[in-house]
């Protein structure tokens, strides 16, 4: 998920995730540089980034991975 917003500014959001803890992680990025991630059984807790001026691209990803009790 993506948005575009402009700044300069604050941006805040709550996330929570819950998932297999260092394989699958949810992940925060701003203008395509990571911020944060978190992984495993997080329950709701709240972000807050100061934005510079001009257009920014923020954007939230899940990344899943194999399993590691998964057996080829």
């Amino acid at each position: 998920m993506q948005t575009t917003i402009s700044g300069p500014g604050t941006v805040s959001f709550f996330w929570k995730v819950s998932s297999e803890a260092s394989y699958d992680f949810l992940e925060f990025y701003i203008d395509g540089t990571r911020q944060d991630r978190i992984s495993g059984n997080i329950n709701w807790v709240q972000k807050s980034y100061v934005l510079t001026a001009g257009m920014h691209t923020l954007q939230w990803k899940y990344i899943k991975r194999q399993s590691h009790n998964c057996r080829q």
